[in-house]
């Protein structure tokens, strides 16, 4: 098991740069239609089973998302898709990898696609791409979407040239750590760093990563 070697050191010693985006279960939806909370139940159930269906209800509160679109119950389905499947699989790995005693540098990419492109699918799975390098053919009318890529770029290009992605006068990216749990935000305000990111769900998840997926 690959959480095995990470555990016991047994991993290529060189630094690392991974992270996630904010709506990495977007993509995964087969439509951004507004279901009920029946159709939520139901798809957690044919996800995680029965019982485990109403533990991550309780983590993953329709009303939390009152603001979610289409609708909250669509964007709480999301959130659990990405979190499950990539976020904080995302984030367990860079913790084991810290642990191992290696660099390990983390981000979460929170640029949302166009609107021309989709009004729901928000910053989702693959979206950093185009930033990372620099091919999103709606820069020429978007500055603020063209900074952040140019950031990124530069982070890139240090990490691949020397191993760390911090240089010249951008903000400093931390590296993660066991004991401190950081990332840099990309946004089209400014880049920040935060703390404690999705801290409670990803808990959640590690707690039961033995539970097995019975549905798709």
């Amino acid at each position: 098991q690959p959480r095995t070697l990470y555990n016991t050191g047994q991993i290529a010693k060189v630094p690392y740069l991974l992270g996630s985006n904010t709506d990495e279960g977007t993509l995964f939806l087969p439509a951004a239609k507004p279901m009920t909370d029946q159709q939520y139940m139901d798809a957690l159930t044919a996800m995680f089973g029965a019982t485990a269906a109403g533990q991550v209800a309780t983590v993953y509160k329709v009303t939390d998302f009152a603001n979610g679109l289409p609708n909250p119950q669509t964007a709480a389905l999301a959130r659990v898709i990405g979190d499950s499947r990539l976020v904080c699989t995302t984030f367990d790995t860079a913790e084991r990898m810290a642990h191992a005693g290696v660099p390990v540098y983390m981000y979460n990419f929170d640029v949302p696609v166009p609107v021309a492109i989709s009004a729901t699918l928000g910053a989702t799975h693959g979206s950093e791409l185009t930033s990372v390098f620099g091919t999103s053919p709606t820069f020429a009318a978007d500055p603020a979407g063209k900074a952040v890529s140019d950031l990124m770029q530069r982070y890139w290009t240090n990490f691949a040239s020397t191993g760390d992605p911090n240089g010249g006068s951008d903000l400093k990216w931390p590296a993660l750590t066991e004991a401190m749990n950081v990332r840099v935000n990309f946004a089209l305000q400014q880049p920040s760093i935060v703390t404690d990111f999705r801290a409670t769900q990803c808990a959640f998840w590690r707690a039961g990563y033995d539970m097995q997926f019975v549905g798709p």
